[in-house]
């Protein structure tokens, strides 16, 4: 698999976070739970992150897979600073929560 589709598959994952917490909690509650995986990935805590998916969702992705996604980003966009807001946006109808 090539390394630009891991960068596509980790942005449905992150997207499927934002889905998943709509459906079980309060807007606070969604935020934190983005700003809390977005806090994991920076620091390469993926297992983490990992073990909070469903296991479909498992099986579509190796945590080394998600290592090389996350290298794969950090070389284009630069190393991970810090989150400076979370904010919620709607993306045609749909809540979409930004970390």
């Amino acid at each position: 698999m090539r390394p630009q589709r891991y960068v596509v598959q980790l942005v449905v994952i992150v997207l499927w976070f934002y889905a998943f917490g709509h459906a079980q909690s309060s807007e606070n509650v969604r935020l934190s739970i983005t700003k809390d995986v977005m806090d994991e990935i920076a620091h390469n805590r993926l297992a983490s992150v990992r073990e909070r998916f469903s296991p479909d969702l498992k099986d579509s992705m190796t945590e080394n897979e998600m290592k090389d996604v996350w290298n794969e980003l950090v070389g284009i966009a630069g190393a991970f600073q810090g989150q400076i807001s979370q904010s919620t946006r709607t993306v045609q109808g749909t809540p979409t929560y930004v970390s």
